[in-house]
Protein backbone atom coordinates (compact mmCIF):
# COMPACT_ATOMS: atom_id res chain seq x y z
CA UNK A 1 0.00 0.00 0.00
CA UNK A 2 1.15 3.67 -0.87
CA UNK A 3 2.32 5.63 1.80
CA UNK A 4 1.47 8.88 -0.14
CA UNK A 5 -0.85 10.62 2.45
CA UNK A 6 -3.33 11.78 -0.39
CA UNK A 7 -4.42 7.99 -1.36
CA UNK A 8 -3.91 8.04 2.77
CA UNK A 9 -6.99 10.19 3.35
CA UNK A 10 -8.75 8.68 0.11
CA UNK A 11 -8.65 5.02 1.74
CA UNK A 12 -9.78 6.36 4.84
CA UNK A 13 -12.60 8.43 3.28
CA UNK A 14 -13.87 4.86 1.40
CA UNK A 15 -13.28 6.79 -1.95
CA UNK A 16 -10.74 3.94 -3.17
CA UNK A 17 -12.17 0.67 -5.01
CA UNK A 18 -9.88 0.04 -8.28
CA UNK A 19 -6.47 1.45 -9.04
CA UNK A 20 -4.38 0.33 -12.43
CA UNK A 21 -1.08 0.80 -10.40
CA UNK A 22 -1.01 2.72 -7.32
CA UNK A 23 2.14 2.61 -6.16
CA UNK A 24 2.93 4.01 -10.44
CA UNK A 25 0.33 6.75 -9.70
CA UNK A 26 2.07 8.13 -7.00
CA UNK A 27 5.47 8.21 -8.01
CA UNK A 28 3.94 9.54 -11.35
CA UNK A 29 2.65 12.50 -9.51
CA UNK A 30 5.44 13.08 -7.59
CA UNK A 31 8.02 12.94 -10.12
CA UNK A 32 5.42 15.37 -12.19
CA UNK A 33 5.48 17.54 -9.67
CA UNK A 34 9.24 17.98 -8.17
CA UNK A 35 9.78 18.94 -11.85
CA UNK A 36 6.99 21.33 -12.14
CA UNK A 37 5.13 19.65 -14.70
CA UNK A 38 0.91 19.60 -15.02
CA UNK A 39 -0.20 16.46 -14.00
CA UNK A 40 -3.80 16.33 -14.92
CA UNK A 41 -6.66 13.97 -13.91
CA UNK A 42 -10.10 13.99 -15.53
CA UNK A 43 -13.69 12.41 -15.32
CA UNK A 44 -16.19 12.74 -18.15
CA UNK A 45 -20.37 13.16 -17.37
CA UNK A 46 -22.34 12.33 -20.19
CA UNK A 47 -25.16 14.56 -20.72
CA UNK A 48 -27.98 12.09 -21.16
CA UNK A 49 -29.93 13.91 -19.02
CA UNK A 50 -30.50 17.55 -17.36
CA UNK A 51 -29.28 17.07 -14.01
CA UNK A 52 -27.38 14.89 -11.94
CA UNK A 53 -29.05 12.80 -9.27
CA UNK A 54 -26.17 12.13 -5.91
CA UNK A 55 -25.57 8.88 -7.17
CA UNK A 56 -23.32 10.77 -9.79
CA UNK A 57 -21.79 12.91 -7.40
CA UNK A 58 -19.12 10.34 -5.51
CA UNK A 59 -16.77 10.57 -8.41
CA UNK A 60 -16.59 14.76 -8.24
CA UNK A 61 -16.01 14.35 -4.40
CA UNK A 62 -12.95 12.61 -5.57
CA UNK A 63 -11.70 14.67 -8.06
CA UNK A 64 -11.92 17.64 -6.14
CA UNK A 65 -9.89 15.76 -3.04
CA UNK A 66 -7.49 15.10 -5.72
CA UNK A 67 -7.16 18.73 -6.94
CA UNK A 68 -6.51 19.36 -2.89
CA UNK A 69 -2.93 17.28 -3.91
CA UNK A 70 -1.95 19.36 -6.47
CA UNK A 71 -3.71 17.93 -10.49
CA UNK A 72 -5.02 19.72 -12.64
CA UNK A 73 -8.55 18.91 -13.52
CA UNK A 74 -10.51 18.51 -16.39
CA UNK A 75 -14.37 17.68 -16.24
CA UNK A 76 -15.49 16.36 -19.75
CA UNK A 77 -18.74 16.75 -20.87
CA UNK A 78 -19.91 14.42 -23.43
CA UNK A 79 -21.30 16.41 -25.85
CA UNK A 80 -20.09 13.57 -28.47
CA UNK A 81 -20.24 10.32 -26.78
CA UNK A 82 -23.97 11.80 -25.23
CA UNK A 83 -25.16 11.42 -28.32
CA UNK A 84 -24.44 7.19 -28.29
CA UNK A 85 -25.26 6.58 -24.97
CA UNK A 86 -22.86 4.25 -22.56
CA UNK A 87 -24.15 0.68 -22.11
CA UNK A 88 -22.25 0.46 -18.90
CA UNK A 89 -24.21 -0.74 -15.94
CA UNK A 90 -27.25 -0.47 -18.34
CA UNK A 91 -30.06 -3.54 -19.65
CA UNK A 92 -31.04 -1.88 -22.64
CA UNK A 93 -30.57 0.85 -25.22
CA UNK A 94 -30.52 4.94 -24.10
CA UNK A 95 -32.83 6.78 -25.84
CA UNK A 96 -30.85 8.85 -27.91
CA UNK A 97 -31.70 12.63 -27.92
CA UNK A 98 -31.42 15.35 -29.33
CA UNK A 99 -28.41 17.61 -30.35
CA UNK A 100 -30.12 20.05 -28.81
CA UNK A 101 -31.28 18.51 -26.17
CA UNK A 102 -27.38 17.30 -25.48
CA UNK A 103 -26.32 21.15 -25.77
CA UNK A 104 -28.73 22.28 -23.07
CA UNK A 105 -28.04 19.69 -20.76
CA UNK A 106 -24.53 19.94 -21.01
CA UNK A 107 -24.93 23.23 -19.66
CA UNK A 108 -27.06 22.63 -17.23
CA UNK A 109 -24.46 19.54 -15.67
CA UNK A 110 -21.46 22.26 -16.34
CA UNK A 111 -23.17 24.35 -13.86
CA UNK A 112 -23.83 21.50 -11.13
CA UNK A 113 -20.45 20.70 -11.39
CA UNK A 114 -19.19 23.87 -10.60
CA UNK A 115 -20.67 23.90 -7.06
CA UNK A 116 -17.61 21.40 -6.01
CA UNK A 117 -15.01 23.65 -6.82
CA UNK A 118 -15.96 26.79 -5.92
CA UNK A 119 -13.11 29.31 -5.53
CA UNK A 120 -10.92 27.70 -7.51
CA UNK A 121 -10.63 28.58 -11.26
CA UNK A 122 -7.86 25.85 -11.74
CA UNK A 123 -10.89 23.73 -13.50
CA UNK A 124 -10.64 22.93 -17.61
CA UNK A 125 -14.22 21.98 -18.26
CA UNK A 126 -14.18 20.52 -22.36
CA UNK A 127 -16.55 18.95 -23.99
CA UNK A 128 -15.44 15.50 -26.10
CA UNK A 129 -17.60 17.10 -29.22
CA UNK A 130 -14.98 19.02 -30.29
CA UNK A 131 -12.40 16.39 -31.45
CA UNK A 132 -15.17 13.72 -31.57
CA UNK A 133 -17.47 16.19 -34.22
CA UNK A 134 -14.83 16.30 -36.15
CA UNK A 135 -13.75 12.65 -36.96
CA UNK A 136 -13.66 11.26 -40.28
CA UNK A 137 -15.31 7.16 -40.17
CA UNK A 138 -12.63 5.37 -42.24
CA UNK A 139 -9.33 6.97 -40.83
CA UNK A 140 -10.57 6.65 -37.07
CA UNK A 141 -10.99 3.04 -37.87
CA UNK A 142 -7.48 2.56 -39.39
CA UNK A 143 -5.87 4.72 -36.87
CA UNK A 144 -8.09 3.71 -33.40
CA UNK A 145 -9.79 0.60 -34.59
CA UNK A 146 -7.35 -1.49 -35.47
CA UNK A 147 -6.06 -1.62 -31.53
CA UNK A 148 -9.00 -2.99 -30.28
CA UNK A 149 -9.75 -6.76 -30.14
CA UNK A 150 -13.32 -7.72 -30.07
CA UNK A 151 -12.89 -10.42 -27.87
CA UNK A 152 -11.51 -8.79 -25.39
CA UNK A 153 -14.15 -5.64 -25.43
CA UNK A 154 -16.49 -8.57 -25.27
CA UNK A 155 -14.99 -10.03 -21.70
CA UNK A 156 -16.04 -6.47 -20.18
CA UNK A 157 -19.10 -6.43 -17.96
CA UNK A 158 -21.09 -3.62 -20.40
CA UNK A 159 -20.83 -5.83 -23.08
CA UNK A 160 -21.05 -9.27 -22.22
CA UNK A 161 -24.15 -8.39 -19.70
CA UNK A 162 -26.03 -7.49 -23.12
CA UNK A 163 -25.61 -10.07 -25.70
CA UNK A 164 -28.42 -11.76 -24.41
CA UNK A 165 -30.73 -8.75 -24.02
CA UNK A 166 -29.11 -6.96 -27.31
CA UNK A 167 -26.15 -4.48 -28.14
CA UNK A 168 -26.34 -2.03 -30.43
CA UNK A 169 -23.36 -1.39 -33.06
CA UNK A 170 -24.16 2.14 -31.99
CA UNK A 171 -23.17 1.27 -28.46
CA UNK A 172 -20.93 -1.21 -29.31
CA UNK A 173 -18.38 2.04 -30.02
CA UNK A 174 -18.94 3.58 -27.19
CA UNK A 175 -15.41 2.10 -25.53
CA UNK A 176 -13.41 3.60 -28.53
CA UNK A 177 -14.85 7.36 -28.28
CA UNK A 178 -14.26 6.93 -24.70
CA UNK A 179 -10.22 5.98 -24.97
CA UNK A 180 -9.90 8.13 -28.01
CA UNK A 181 -11.03 11.12 -25.33
CA UNK A 182 -8.48 9.95 -22.99
CA UNK A 183 -5.92 10.02 -25.52
CA UNK A 184 -6.98 13.35 -26.87
CA UNK A 185 -6.83 14.33 -23.12
CA UNK A 186 -3.51 12.80 -23.13
CA UNK A 187 -1.69 15.07 -25.79
CA UNK A 188 -3.93 17.98 -25.02
CA UNK A 189 -4.00 18.05 -21.36
CA UNK A 190 -1.42 15.98 -20.55
CA UNK A 191 -3.96 13.64 -18.58
CA UNK A 192 -2.05 10.57 -16.87
CA UNK A 193 -5.24 9.85 -14.58
CA UNK A 194 -8.94 8.92 -15.45
CA UNK A 195 -11.15 8.65 -12.55
CA UNK A 196 -14.69 7.08 -12.37
CA UNK A 197 -17.08 5.00 -11.05
CA UNK A 198 -16.69 1.23 -10.66
CA UNK A 199 -18.58 0.77 -13.86
CA UNK A 200 -16.10 2.65 -16.19
CA UNK A 201 -13.31 0.01 -15.21
CA UNK A 202 -13.53 -1.72 -18.93
CA UNK A 203 -13.76 1.97 -20.82
CA UNK A 204 -10.86 3.35 -18.25
CA UNK A 205 -8.29 0.18 -18.59
CA UNK A 206 -9.33 0.57 -22.96
CA UNK A 207 -7.80 4.11 -22.74
CA UNK A 208 -4.74 3.32 -21.38
CA UNK A 209 -3.97 0.06 -23.47
CA UNK A 210 -4.88 2.60 -26.31
CA UNK A 211 -2.27 5.19 -25.05
CA UNK A 212 0.09 2.48 -24.51
CA UNK A 213 0.14 1.07 -27.78
CA UNK A 214 0.12 4.63 -29.43
CA UNK A 215 2.31 6.23 -27.83
CA UNK A 216 4.27 4.19 -25.50
CA UNK A 217 2.98 5.89 -22.59
CA UNK A 218 1.78 4.49 -19.29
CA UNK A 219 -1.07 6.49 -17.81
CA UNK A 220 -3.30 5.19 -15.03
CA UNK A 221 -7.09 4.69 -13.59
CA UNK A 222 -9.23 4.84 -10.53
CA UNK A 223 -12.23 4.07 -9.67
CA UNK A 224 -14.73 4.44 -6.82
CA UNK A 225 -17.21 2.36 -5.45
CA UNK A 226 -20.59 1.77 -5.95
CA UNK A 227 -22.27 3.45 -2.84
CA UNK A 228 -25.48 1.45 -1.08
CA UNK A 229 -26.79 2.10 2.11
CA UNK A 230 -26.98 -0.02 5.14
CA UNK A 231 -30.08 -1.36 4.21
CA UNK A 232 -28.93 -2.32 0.65
CA UNK A 233 -30.83 0.58 -1.77
CA UNK A 234 -28.45 1.81 -3.99
CA UNK A 235 -27.47 5.55 -2.79
CA UNK A 236 -29.44 8.43 -4.37
CA UNK A 237 -32.79 6.71 -4.62
CA UNK A 238 -35.72 6.97 -2.47
CA UNK A 239 -39.10 6.04 -2.37
CA UNK A 240 -40.04 9.20 -4.64
CA UNK A 241 -36.76 8.33 -6.99
CA UNK A 242 -33.84 9.68 -7.84
CA UNK A 243 -32.51 12.26 -5.50
CA UNK A 244 -31.34 15.12 -8.08
CA UNK A 245 -28.90 18.39 -7.63
CA UNK A 246 -31.50 20.15 -10.12
CA UNK A 247 -33.77 22.51 -7.14
CA UNK A 248 -36.86 21.93 -10.14
CA UNK A 249 -36.47 18.54 -9.64
CA UNK A 250 -35.71 17.51 -6.26
CA UNK A 251 -36.23 20.54 -3.96
CA UNK A 252 -33.49 21.95 -1.23
CA UNK A 253 -35.96 20.58 1.77
CA UNK A 254 -36.52 17.08 0.32
CA UNK A 255 -32.50 17.25 -0.77
CA UNK A 256 -31.91 17.98 2.99
CA UNK A 257 -34.38 15.31 4.36
CA UNK A 258 -32.70 12.61 2.25
CA UNK A 259 -29.52 13.08 4.02
CA UNK A 260 -31.03 14.26 7.58
CA UNK A 261 -33.15 10.67 7.51
CA UNK A 262 -30.16 8.19 6.78
CA UNK A 263 -29.97 5.97 9.04
CA UNK A 264 -27.48 5.84 12.40
CA UNK A 265 -24.77 2.70 10.96
CA UNK A 266 -24.41 5.76 7.46
CA UNK A 267 -24.65 8.64 9.33
CA UNK A 268 -20.30 8.41 9.34
CA UNK A 269 -19.57 6.85 6.27
CA UNK A 270 -21.18 10.02 4.12
CA UNK A 271 -20.06 12.25 6.19
CA UNK A 272 -16.27 11.00 5.32
CA UNK A 273 -17.82 10.63 1.08
CA UNK A 274 -20.21 13.20 0.59
CA UNK A 275 -18.84 16.14 3.09
CA UNK A 276 -15.53 17.69 2.58
CA UNK A 277 -15.18 18.12 6.59
CA UNK A 278 -11.83 16.81 8.22
CA UNK A 279 -11.63 12.98 8.95
CA UNK A 280 -11.08 14.16 12.55
CA UNK A 281 -14.83 16.14 12.59
CA UNK A 282 -16.42 13.38 10.91
CA UNK A 283 -15.00 10.44 13.61
CA UNK A 284 -15.74 12.86 16.50
CA UNK A 285 -19.29 13.56 15.18
CA UNK A 286 -20.37 9.81 15.56
CA UNK A 287 -17.92 8.87 18.43
CA UNK A 288 -21.07 8.41 20.54
CA UNK A 289 -23.76 6.54 19.48
CA UNK A 290 -26.58 7.68 21.82
CA UNK A 291 -29.63 9.24 19.78
CA UNK A 292 -29.15 13.16 20.65
CA UNK A 293 -25.36 12.96 18.93
CA UNK A 294 -26.21 10.64 15.73
CA UNK A 295 -28.66 13.16 15.35
CA UNK A 296 -26.57 15.95 15.71
CA UNK A 297 -24.70 14.32 13.10
CA UNK A 298 -27.02 13.50 10.86
CA UNK A 299 -28.06 17.48 11.15
CA UNK A 300 -24.01 18.68 10.19
CA UNK A 301 -24.25 16.04 7.14
CA UNK A 302 -27.85 17.08 5.97
CA UNK A 303 -26.17 20.69 6.30
CA UNK A 304 -23.04 20.31 4.86
CA UNK A 305 -23.97 18.57 1.61
CA UNK A 306 -26.70 20.93 1.19
CA UNK A 307 -24.38 23.72 1.27
CA UNK A 308 -22.20 22.09 -1.42
CA UNK A 309 -25.27 21.60 -3.56
CA UNK A 310 -27.47 24.79 -2.93
CA UNK A 311 -25.30 26.95 -1.21
CA UNK A 312 -25.21 28.39 2.41
CA UNK A 313 -27.92 30.79 2.08
CA UNK A 314 -30.48 28.11 1.21
CA UNK A 315 -28.90 25.76 2.88
CA UNK A 316 -29.21 27.33 6.73
CA UNK A 317 -33.26 28.41 5.17
CA UNK A 318 -33.92 24.68 4.99
CA UNK A 319 -31.98 23.57 8.00
CA UNK A 320 -33.56 26.76 10.20
CA UNK A 321 -37.44 25.11 8.29
CA UNK A 322 -36.72 21.55 9.28
CA UNK A 323 -36.61 22.84 12.60
CA UNK A 324 -39.52 24.39 12.74
CA UNK A 325 -41.50 21.71 11.10
CA UNK A 326 -40.22 18.75 13.12
CA UNK A 327 -40.10 21.29 16.75
CA UNK A 328 -43.41 19.55 18.98
CA UNK A 329 -42.95 21.26 21.63
CA UNK A 330 -45.52 24.31 20.97
CA UNK A 331 -48.85 23.53 22.38
CA UNK A 332 -51.10 25.30 19.78
CA UNK A 333 -50.49 23.49 16.69
CA UNK A 334 -52.07 26.06 14.84
CA UNK A 335 -49.68 29.12 15.68
CA UNK A 336 -46.62 26.57 14.74
CA UNK A 337 -48.61 26.76 11.18
CA UNK A 338 -48.55 29.86 10.89
CA UNK A 339 -44.90 30.10 11.76
CA UNK A 340 -44.37 27.48 9.50
CA UNK A 341 -46.29 28.99 6.04
CA UNK A 342 -44.84 32.45 7.35
CA UNK A 343 -41.23 31.27 7.25
CA UNK A 344 -41.66 29.05 3.95
CA UNK A 345 -43.25 32.69 2.53
CA UNK A 346 -40.89 34.35 3.32
CA UNK A 347 -38.72 32.73 1.68
CA UNK A 348 -39.86 32.41 -1.85
CA UNK A 349 -38.76 34.53 -4.42
CA UNK A 350 -41.86 36.46 -5.70
CA UNK A 351 -40.54 37.02 -9.17
CA UNK A 352 -39.78 33.45 -9.47
CA UNK A 353 -43.41 32.78 -7.54
CA UNK A 354 -45.19 34.78 -10.23
CA UNK A 355 -43.51 32.98 -13.49
CA UNK A 356 -44.29 29.60 -11.89
CA UNK A 357 -47.40 28.05 -14.14
CA UNK A 358 -50.66 27.56 -12.44
CA UNK A 359 -50.73 24.12 -10.92
CA UNK A 360 -47.09 22.97 -11.54
CA UNK A 361 -45.06 22.20 -8.03
CA UNK A 362 -41.83 23.81 -7.71
CA UNK A 363 -39.46 25.27 -5.06
CA UNK A 364 -37.23 28.10 -3.77
CA UNK A 365 -35.35 28.35 -0.92
CA UNK A 366 -36.69 25.44 1.71
CA UNK A 367 -40.26 23.89 0.72
CA UNK A 368 -41.26 22.51 -2.80
CA UNK A 369 -44.58 24.69 -3.56
CA UNK A 370 -47.54 24.86 -6.08
CA UNK A 371 -50.31 27.53 -6.85
CA UNK A 372 -53.69 27.46 -7.24
CA UNK A 373 -56.44 29.63 -8.23
CA UNK A 374 -59.60 31.03 -7.28
CA UNK A 375 -62.03 29.78 -10.32
CA UNK A 376 -60.12 26.10 -9.50
CA UNK A 377 -61.48 25.87 -5.91
CA UNK A 378 -64.52 27.03 -7.37
CA UNK A 379 -64.62 24.38 -9.84
CA UNK A 380 -64.45 21.84 -7.23
CA UNK A 381 -60.63 21.26 -6.53
CA UNK A 382 -60.24 18.27 -4.14
CA UNK A 383 -57.42 17.21 -1.27
CA UNK A 384 -56.44 13.99 -3.95
CA UNK A 385 -56.00 16.54 -6.74
CA UNK A 386 -53.97 18.65 -4.50
CA UNK A 387 -51.82 15.52 -3.04
CA UNK A 388 -50.94 14.55 -6.77
CA UNK A 389 -50.31 18.26 -7.78
CA UNK A 390 -48.17 18.41 -5.28
CA UNK A 391 -46.18 14.90 -6.10
CA UNK A 392 -46.68 13.76 -2.37
CA UNK A 393 -48.61 11.32 -3.66
CA UNK A 394 -48.33 9.27 -7.54
CA UNK A 395 -52.08 8.91 -7.72
CA UNK A 396 -55.69 9.58 -6.57
CA UNK A 397 -55.52 5.51 -5.66
CA UNK A 398 -52.64 5.95 -3.78
CA UNK A 399 -53.41 8.88 -1.73
CA UNK A 400 -56.83 7.36 -0.49
CA UNK A 401 -54.90 3.91 -0.13
CA UNK A 402 -51.44 5.06 1.32
CA UNK A 403 -52.15 7.74 2.89
CA UNK A 404 -55.73 8.59 4.02
CA UNK A 405 -56.52 5.00 4.82
CA UNK A 406 -53.49 5.44 6.81
CA UNK A 407 -54.26 9.14 8.72
CA UNK A 408 -50.89 9.93 7.20
CA UNK A 409 -52.52 12.90 4.64
CA UNK A 410 -52.54 16.13 6.61
CA UNK A 411 -53.52 19.92 6.20
CA UNK A 412 -52.42 22.39 8.08
CA UNK A 413 -51.76 19.84 10.52
CA UNK A 414 -55.13 18.51 10.83
CA UNK A 415 -55.61 14.95 9.68
CA UNK A 416 -57.76 14.40 6.28
CA UNK A 417 -60.45 11.84 6.95
CA UNK A 418 -62.40 12.28 4.08
CA UNK A 419 -60.83 10.96 1.25
CA UNK A 420 -62.32 12.64 -1.41
CA UNK A 421 -62.59 16.26 0.95
CA UNK A 422 -63.13 19.49 -1.19
CA UNK A 423 -60.51 22.29 -0.49
CA UNK A 424 -62.54 25.76 0.67
CA UNK A 425 -61.07 29.35 0.84
CA UNK A 426 -61.58 28.92 4.36
CA UNK A 427 -58.91 26.67 4.85
CA UNK A 428 -56.32 29.19 3.59
CA UNK A 429 -53.76 30.56 5.99
CA UNK A 430 -52.74 34.11 4.44
CA UNK A 431 -53.42 32.78 1.32
CA UNK A 432 -51.71 29.35 1.72
CA UNK A 433 -52.08 25.53 2.94
CA UNK A 434 -49.49 23.46 4.56
CA UNK A 435 -49.84 19.76 2.98
CA UNK A 436 -48.44 17.02 4.55
CA UNK A 437 -47.83 13.51 4.01
CA UNK A 438 -46.25 10.85 6.07
CA UNK A 439 -44.23 12.37 9.02
CA UNK A 440 -41.60 14.50 6.97
CA UNK A 441 -42.89 15.30 3.47
CA UNK A 442 -44.19 19.08 3.50
CA UNK A 443 -45.62 21.09 0.07
CA UNK A 444 -47.09 24.56 0.62
CA UNK A 445 -49.90 25.48 -2.02
CA UNK A 446 -50.32 29.21 -2.79
CA UNK A 447 -53.40 31.25 -3.71
CA UNK A 448 -53.29 33.04 -6.85
CA UNK A 449 -54.42 36.53 -5.66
Amino acid sequence: MTSNPLFSTLHLRGFFNQCTDEDGLAKAILEHQSASKPFAVYLGIDPTASSLHIGHTLPLYMLKHLQDLGLQIVVLVGGGTGRIGDPSGKNQARQLLSDEAIASNAELIKKQCMRFFQGNDNVRFLNNATWLNELHYIDFLRDIGRHFSVNRMLSFDAYASRLESGLSFIEFNYQLLQSYDFEQLFQRENCRLQIGGQDQWGNIVAGIDLIRRMHNEETFGLTCPLIMTSTGQKMGKSEQGAIFLDANLTSPSEFYQYWRNCSDADVGRFLKLFTFLPLEICDELVAQKDVTSLSHAKDRLALEVTTIIHGEEIARQVQEQMRILFDKSSENSQERVQLIISQAKAQLNHAQLNATSTGVAGSHGGMSYSTITLQQLEDGLTFADLFVQAKLSTSKGEYRKKLVAASAAYCNEEAIIEADKVVNVVMFIDNALLLRAGKKRYHLVMLES
